[in-house]
């Protein structure tokens, strides 16, 4: 290979790597908030939020699918053959979903296919990057475990979360 194409391929590297990053700090600069990996446990196919002890149980989960294909993600019913009816919620690859928790200890599964079997539960963790922010207002009727927004971009999740009343730090 010649020391052009070396140059220019090194280059094209370089760029690469720093539009990932860039995304990233835009991520945190945007939402002013960071990951939180010590408030999200693992448990079998569950993955569990809101598990701090504390008094404030109401957070917002940002979800981004930092994988290169869709993940579903599911509250899975606590009580066997109970109906739960609208929680799946498909995100694509690179793409932004919220969800308002306010139950301690709120599980969710992710599955690569919309099927109930077992074989299409996969690790959350090797899809999702979670984020999770204390609203600075929130109105009583605005407090429960539902979708915010789902299967967004970044910026388009931020004004879904305005226009729906959810501030964060910096709106």
């Amino acid at each position: 290979m010649n020391i052009f194409l070396r140059i220019l391929l090194i280059n094209l590297c370089i760029l690469i790597s720093g539009l990932v990053h860039a995304d990233l700090v835009k991520a945190d600069k945007l939402l002013s908030t960071k990951s939180i990996a010590n408030d999200v446990k693992v448990n079998g196919k569950h993955l569990i939020l809101n598990t701090m002890k504390s008094a404030d149980k109401n957070f917002v989960y940002l979800i981004h699918n930092n994988s290169k294909q869709s993940v579903y993600i599911n509250h899975p019913p606590k009580k066997v053959g109970s109906a739960n009816a609208g929680w799946m919620s498909r995100l694509s690859a690179q793409q932004w979903s919220a969800l308002m928790v306010s139950e301690p200890n709120f599980a969710i599964t992710c599955q690569n296919k919309l099927m109930a079997s077992e074989q299409s539960f996969v690790s959350c963790k090797r899809y999702l990057k979670i984020y999770r922010f204390k609203p600075q207002k929130l109105m009583a009727d605005k407090q429960g475990n539902y979708w915010l927004g789902e299967n967004q971009s970044l910026e388009k999740l931020k004004i879904t979360l305005k226009t729906r009343g959810i501030e964060t730090a910096n709106t």
